[in-house]
């Protein structure tokens, strides 16, 4: 029999995931229009839900008022006789009245209703809340029995009233992370952390969307503003953090007065403190080390998610049915597990894959992998090819070059690393420019500073910046603290020997120095790209940047393409002068599969520069990107 692979699943876990959302969209149609109308006595057990906590009550059952009422006295107890939300006029045997109302949620029968109550003296008659026919939907009332309901319809098992906020959202916050992990791992959408979305779509179902979204629109839009402002004084990150929460509490703050509202129900939205702050240094760095438009995009992505999110937790939430609330659940953790063997492409990757290139569309990529996506990256060559020792070691740039030079695998000179802010002073005097300094576990070239020269105390970039040597030390600094690095709580600054570009290239990137990422897979190079830095890139290496991918022969070293990652324009009709053969070829693939072996990796991406003393090993990378 032939045996079913495990990334087949891919399209039954779309599948699952889509049964499951409609079931929750659906539910009513497919299972309570059939359910019929309950009955209940004239007088039942039913629960209260006030700023997030439940009070059992016994209330009466009346067919004959309009609307539900509530004893003043009562809803004072549970602080909620000030949030009103208009007024009804009472007709009775006393006359005309006019009273406030107020919006109670309650369960009975294990449904959860959300009826307006007027608010009323009770205090002569037995039942402090009176359930009239605005909350009586669905149920026929017997007037001549009492308490037909079960004393555990409200209630789980094991004793937790369903109505309680807290129990609830402890089984959302698992339901809904199937959102975010289809979104990452089936769709391929980037976003400002893994679970971010889910905590503001929490507090989207708490507070209300439209109030969410003010909410954090204004606490975004200020914080980027004073994060950017606060950034100037060259603060080390934690300090800078903890300014930021004290300017944004005093703005949350003012923000809750402009809106009038400051009750329980708003300002839980203002938990989320930390994941702002997480969102607000991740824009301005996205922005300063990509683009604008890359750090917009991500930030919309966020928040798109987290709207699906709250849609789809609304419905969850309406559920009182404990055993609906547990099949979803156990749904959801199905779904979860599925897509843990998905190793296909995802959606985003498959429509850029085959943009442009006249390919039918098909669904053929979601089961047999034509293309290499993230996903198997991730799940077939990362996890199954590379220890996590061998990570470990090339995560560290000191301690990997140490093993390049060991092995004599040509690399670039370190002349220095500092990992006491106290040195720093010292060791600046210790080395003459040009130099570069970078952190040993820095992330996609975040941190790297490059000076050309000194002069009489004034430091001069690549980019022709004029720093100052205060300046100099202050970014060292935020390098030993971690600020550039993978998570991590300390780092320490690298300081290498600026290169002379190859005089044979230098023509190909005036504006900067080009590098060769070569793909190694089990010792073999399977594909290379040259990055190639332009004046929109501001002489950096980076194609988000606004420089050029160049598609490398993997067997002639020659180039025979060229993408424009800004314009998302790839071309075969490269200029004249890039139709050229890079040197060294063999001596480029040579260092890279011995750099990958040294490494103990089984499928890296390792960045070669071309110095005028040859062919140099930069750096390996474990994880490398896809562009290419």
């Amino acid at each position: 029999m032939k045996k079913v692979s495990m990334d087949s699943l891919g399209p039954v876990t779309i599948a699952v995931f889509i049964i499951i959302i409609s079931s929750i969209f659906y539910y009513e149609v497919f299972i309570e229009e059939r359910a019929g109308v309950s009955e209940i006595g004239h007088v039942e057990n039913i629960t209260l839900v006030a700023n997030g906590r439940s009070y059992p009550i016994t209330a009466k059952m009346d067919t004959g008022a309009d609307l539900s009422s509530i004893d003043e006295s009562l809803a004072r107890e549970l602080g909620i006789d000030k949030d009103i939300v208009g007024t009804a006029t009472i007709k009775s045997g006393l006359g005309v009245e006019v009273r406030k109302k107020i919006k109670v949620p309650f369960y009975i029968g294990g449904t959860l209703v959300e009826a307006e109550m007027t608010l009323s003296n009770r205090s002569n008659v037995k039942y402090p809340v009176l359930i009239g026919r605005n909350g009586l939907y669905g149920f026929a009332v017997n007037p001549n029995k009492e308490f037909l309901l079960s004393s555990s319809s409200n209630t789980f098992s094991f004793g937790l009233t369903l109505s309680d906020k807290s129990m609830r959202f402890i089984f959302i916050i698992a339901i809904l992370s199937i959102i975010i992990v289809f979104f990452r791992q089936i769709i391929g959408l980037r976003t400002y952390g893994t679970f971010a979305p889910l905590i503001i779509s929490l507090s989207f179902l708490h507070a209300g969307f439209v109030s969410g979204i003010g909410f954090y629109a204004a606490v975004l839009v200020s914080g980027i503003a004073i994060d950017r402002l606060f950034g100037r004084f060259n603060m080390l990150l934690a300090s800078r953090i903890s300014v930021n929460l004290h300017v944004l509490a005093l703005v949350t703050v003012f923000i809750f007065m402009v809106m009038g509202r400051f009750s329980n129900e708003i300002f839980i939205i203002g938990i989320p403190f930390i994941v702002l702050t997480h969102i607000i240094e991740s824009f301005n760095t996205v922005a300063e080390n990509s683009s604008a438009k890359e750090a917009a995009k991500l930030l919309f992505n966020t928040f798109f998610v987290a709207s699906v999110s709250f849609i789809i937790g609304e419905k969850v939430f309406e559920l009182a049915d404990p055993l609906q609330l547990a099949a979803i659940f156990a749904a959801s953790f199905a779904g979860t597990f599925l897509m843990s063997f998905y190793s296909g492409v995802r959606v985003l990757e498959f429509t850029r894959f085959l943009k442009g290139k006249g390919h039918p569309v098909s669904l053929k990529p979601f089961f047999d992998h034509p293309f290499l996506g993230m996903n198997y990256r991730n799940k077939k060559l990362i996890t199954e090819c590379n220890p996590q020792e061998a990570i470990k070691l090339v995560n560290d740039k000191i301690a990997f070059k140490r093993v390049l030079m060991k092995k004599g695998i040509p690399t670039t000179e370190m002349l220095a690393e500092i990992s006491k802010a106290s040195r720093i002073g010292k060791v600046l005097d210790s080395v003459d420019a040009p130099f570069v300094i970078k952190p040993a576990r820095g992330l996609a070239g975040n941190g790297i500073l490059i000076v050309d020269r000194v002069e009489r105390g004034i430091y001069y970039t690549n980019e022709k910046r004029r720093m100052k040597r205060k300046d100099i030390i202050a970014h060292i600094k935020k390098i030993i603290e971690g600020q550039y690095s993978m998570g991590l709580e300390s780092d320490t600054a690298l300081i290498e020997r600026r290169l002379t570009p190859d005089r044979r290239l230098a023509f190909l990137s005036p504006d900067g120095l080009s590098d060769v990422r070569v793909i190694v897979f089990k010792g073999t190079p399977i594909a290379a790209m040259m990055r190639i830095p332009t004046k929109t890139s501001e002489g950096k290496a980076n194609l988000s940047l606004g420089a050029l991918g160049a598609h490398i022969d993997i067997e002639t070293g020659r180039i025979i393409s060229i993408y424009d990652k800004i314009s998302k324009k790839k071309t075969y009709d490269i200029p004249p002068h890039f139709k050229i053969r890079l040197p060294h070829w063999e001596k480029v693939l040579e260092i890279s599969v011995r750099a990958t072996e040294a490494a103990g990796l089984g499928f890296s991406g390792v960045d070669i520069v071309y110095d005028e003393s040859g062919p140099l090993v930069m750096e390996c990378n474990a994880r490398p990107g896809l562009e290419i």
